[in-house]
């Protein structure tokens, strides 16, 4: 319930502090995904695994998320299994995990964009100039220890 409750009050000064007022970052369409497809992938580069979040509170520790330490196949599955969800739905509805990984996808457009997955299965893409695509898979990275 902490959680829930830090990620709903962190998600409204994120949206707070938006210049823009994005309808699908807290705005109108925030229960609404995105519209888009997120490009094929090509290329994936994990920079963090294992990774604890200061932005979330939580009794996991450091050791803790030493242990998640999805790989390259597993993330890449994780992208072609997962399902696209809402603003709302990443920042209130979905159990929140501490720790996480993250790095970059090279996509078929010629872009590159940055992503972020956590232990609970949400993920989360951010598209230059396009905003925030979010997803979420329990089950889609295998078995990560807890």
């Amino acid at each position: 319930m902490l959680r829930k409750l830090l990620a709903v009050l962190l998600a409204g000064l994120a949206f707070a502090a938006r210049a823009d007022g994005d309808p699908y970052e807290g705005g109108a369409r925030q229960d609404k995904p995105r519209p888009g497809a997120l490009p094929a992938i090509q290329g994936l580069v994990i920079s963090e695994t294992g990774a604890l979040s200061t932005t979330l509170s939580g009794d996991e520790t450091e050791q803790d998320c030493a242990r998640f330490r999805p790989t390259e196949p597993q993330l890449r599955r994780y992208f072609r299994q997962a399902r696209r969800v809402s603003f709302k739905a990443y920042t209130h509805d979905l159990d929140a995990s501490r720790c996480h990984a993250a790095g970059e996808l090279k996509l078929a457009n010629g872009s590159t964009a940055a992503w972020r997955v956590d232990r609970e299965g949400r993920g989360l893409v951010t598209l230059p100039g396009r905003g925030n695509l979010y997803f979420h898979c329990a089950n889609c990275l295998g078995a990560t220890p807890p």
